[in-house]
C-alpha cells in the first residue's frame, strides 16, 4: 500500500529486503523514493513476481510498472493499427466466410449493415475522444479507400470526414496507388 501511495505521489518506488548482521535477527525492509523526468525503459521482459501489482487506471494511457524492483509510472501505450476496408471484391464478400466459435457462418457480404455502423460508430468515438476530451493515440485507424468507396454512403461520408477534419484521427490507403492485398502487412506506411 505504501508503494502505490508513493506512486500516486509522483514518486518512483523501490523496496527491498535486508538481512541485517547479529545481533538483530528481524527482517527489514529498504524503501527507497526517486523522482526523475528521465525514466525510461530500456528492455521489457517476462518476471517472476509475487507481490501486487498496483495500477490505479488506465484511462489516460498511463501504466504503473516495475523495473528492476523500482515502482514507476509510464505512459506508452501499446502500438496497434487496425485496417478498415470499406469496399472489398465480390470474391471476398461472397467466398470468405466469418468464423464463429471454429465454424463458417456466412459469406462476409452479409455483414455489410455492422460493417457500416461499426465505421460510423468509429469516427463518431474518434471525434469525441477520450473521456479528457483528448484525441486518441491508439489503435491508429487505418481507413483503405477505393474511387468509389466513401462517396456512395452520405452518412459514412459525413461521419468518416468530420472526424478527419476536426481529429485529423485517420490513415488513408489509397488502393488506387497500392495493392490491397499487400497494404494488410504494412505498418506506419
Amino acid at each position: 500500500m505504501l508503494c502505490a501511495l508513493a506512486v500516486l505521489a509522483g514518486y518512483n518506488v523501490s523496496v527491498r529486503e535486508w538481512n541485517p548482521p547479529p545481533p538483530s535477527k528481524k527482517l527489514q525492509y529498504i524503501i527507497t523514493l526517486t523522482e526523475t523526468k528521465l525514466e525510461y525503459i530500456q528492455e521489457i521482459k517476462e518476471t517472476e513476481y509475487k507481490g501486487i501489482i498496483w495500477s490505479v487506471n488506465t484511462e489516460n494511457e498511463t501504466v504503473i510498472a516495475m523495473r528492476k524492483g523500482c515502482i514507476f509510472i509510464t505512459g506508452n501505450t501499446p502500438f496497434t493499427n487496425f485496417t478498415v476496408t470499406l469496399d472489398a471484391p465480390r470474391k471476398m464478400l461472397s467466398g470468405d466466410y466469418a468464423i464463429y466459435a471454429g465454424k463458417k457462418v456466412e459469406p462476409l457480404g452479409e455483414y455489410y449493415d455492422e460493417a457500416r455502423l461499426f465505421v460510423k460508430a468509429l469516427a463518431e468515438i474518434l471525434y469525441e475522444g477520450d473521456s479528457l476530451g483528448q484525441p486518441f493515440t491508439f489503435p491508429i485507424p487505418t481507413i483503405m479507400v477505393t474511387a468509389k468507396t466513401i462517396w456512395d454512403d452520405p452518412e459514412i461520408h459525413e461521419a468518416v470526414f468530420k472526424t478527419a477534419a476536426h481529429r485529423g484521427s485517420f490513415y488513408w490507403l489509397n488502393t488506387r496507388l497500392v495493392d490491397p492485398d499487400a497494404s494488410y502487412s504494412m505498418c506506419c506506411r
